[in-house]
């Protein structure tokens, strides 16, 4: 009876594929708030003493322009290191680098919410940074063409200017910090838009 989509893409290959018009709506991590992802968010106690913040890493697929990215600005902006790992199997043993190998979902939250600075190269990665308002790079594949769930999502925010492409220079320290106030906007717009299609459809 409706078809919701999450990703501008999403809207053309629906019609393609069966004739049928399809809503280009939120993911369903943002139709939560800032404030009740971090009414469940637990800090781990491991970072509790960083004053300054932490570059939080988050990798779906092992990136090494990442990694080289995280040591550029950790030697410019003197943050450590943490790194949230989706499977113990992929901790490295480098001591500048701090593996949290055991947390659930309200840890997650809590280090993406704490957080000075996020590299990511998966959507939910990009999508807590956005909705938790965190500084962040969205870093892509050269190689891949399924980008295009980030893309669209930062599109829709104008914050194109976080996706990187592996192997492309590394940003600017003084591009790093985010203006969230337009971004704000949008997204509750954007959020009361996207529950407002779930409303009218799942009478």
């Amino acid at each position: 009876d409706a078809i919701g989509v999450r990703e501008a893409n999403a809207v053309d290959l629906v019609k393609n594929l069966c004739g049928k018009k399809a809503q280009w709506v939120l993911d369903p991590t943002l139709l939560l708030t800032k404030k009740d992802w971090n009414d469940i968010a637990v800090v781990p106690e491991v970072v509790k003493n960083f004053q300054n913040g932490y570059i939080l890493l988050y990798e779906l697929t092992s990136c090494p322009y990442i990694l080289r990215l995280a040591y550029h600005l950790n030697k410019t902006l003197s943050l450590p290191i943490v790194r949230v790992c989706k499977s113990a199997s992929i901790e490295d043993k480098d001591k500048t680098i701090l593996n949290i190998t055991d947390a659930g979902p309200a840890e997650f939250i809590g280090l993406f919410s704490n957080a000075q600075l996020v590299i990511t190269n998966s959507f939910h990665g990009t999508a807590f940074s956005i909705n938790l308002e965190r500084n962040f790079y969205t870093v892509v594949p050269l190689r891949k063409q399924n980008n295009s769930r980030q893309q669209s999502l930062l599109r829709l925010f104008g914050l194109e200017n976080r996706l990187l492409m592996e192997g492309e220079q590394f940003p600017s320290v003084n591009d790093v910090s985010i203006d969230y106030d337009p971004v704000r906007k949008l997204l509750s717009e954007k959020r009361n838009k996207s529950i407002q299609f779930l409303t009218d459809n799942c009478r």
